[in-house]
């Protein structure tokens, strides 16, 4: 009987047969969840939130926000969904809105600052669950987070060498582009009328290997959260200067009722202060 010449190769030969064959099974493995280009995202909706209907209280244009200084005030993010993109835990929420928090706790016109977690916000709960949320935390405005982030991957020419186990390991062949849009909204939870908003962006590029592209898109992606977060922080810090000189020249859009113990000096001895280092440092620049 004829035995396979297979066997009568010489054992290196043989050693490297299987090599090949384990090797080419591995990038099968590898490439068969894999896509040369792909689209996914995660997103919330302020006005899915509050009109989930798509109706508007009745009464609301006429309505004139009481607005009672220092303000209390809770911040939350809307309620989301992702569509393959990056998942925004509760625990990285938590963060964002402490970065927020720390921001502006220090303001004056600021009494408190209260984190609503999201097992609080009703999707689509609309402007009763807002009220809801203003007597359960003592707040009488909230701070709406909403955002819009998406992301592509595409193969670069470096992904040509992922038919080999190390070109897929050690190669940067995928290119990561990611946009993230984050938004804040204000609003007076009795009168129901948005009060400020602002609004942050931010974009993030980066390459990775096959394997490690979604431990890399994780991270960007968390990256480009936090970006469009502190451009929209800076944003809403003009809004809110530009809020209480509103309320200083006595805006007829809201009517203001200053706490006992405050009467807005404290507010306006922080400008002056304020002022006062701009000009000193000015000074010691051009010294």
């Amino acid at each position: 009987m004829k035995q396979s010449n297979y066997w009568l190769l010489p054992s290196g030969k043989a050693l490297l047969i299987l090599t090949v064959i384990v090797s080419l099974g591995g990038c099968s493995a590898l490439l068969t969840n894999y896509s040369p280009q792909k689209r996914q995202g995660t997103a919330s909706s302020l006005v899915d939130y509050l009109y989930p209907n798509g109706e508007i209280p009745p009464g609301l244009a006429s309505r004139i926000p009481h607005i009672k200084v220092p303000i209390r005030l809770g911040i939350a993010f809307v309620p989301g969904h992702s569509n393959g993109g990056y998942i925004l835990t509760e625990s990285h929420k938590q963060l964002l809105l402490e970065k927020v928090k720390r921001s502006f706790a220090n303001r004056p016109i600021i009494q408190s600052i209260k984190i609503i977690p999201s097992h609080y916000i009703a999707r689509r709960g609309g402007f009763a669950n807002l009220s809801q949320l203003g007597g359960l935390y003592g707040v009488d405005q909230i701070a709406l987070v909403s955002y819009d982030q998406a992301g592509t991957i595409h193969a670069n020419p470096l992904s040509i060498t992922y038919w080999t186990i190390v070109g897929a390991y050690i190669i940067p062949g995928n290119s990561h582009n990611i946009q993230t849009f984050v938004d804040t909204a204000v609003f007076d939870v009795k009168s129901k009328k948005l009060l400020m908003r602002a609004a942050g962006q931010n974009k993030v590029r980066r390459v990775s290997t096959m394997v490690h592209r979604r431990a890399l898109y994780r991270k960007a992606s968390q990256t480009g959260f936090v970006g469009a977060t502190e451009r929209m922080i800076a944003n809403l810090d003009s809004e809110l200067y530009r809020f209480k000189s509103r309320l200083r020249q006595g805006s007829k859009e809201v009517v203001v009722e200053y706490r006992p113990g405050f009467s807005g000096s404290a507010d306006a001895l922080l400008i002056l202060i304020s002022i006062m280092g701009l000009v000193i440092a000015l000074r010691a620049k051009n010294a």
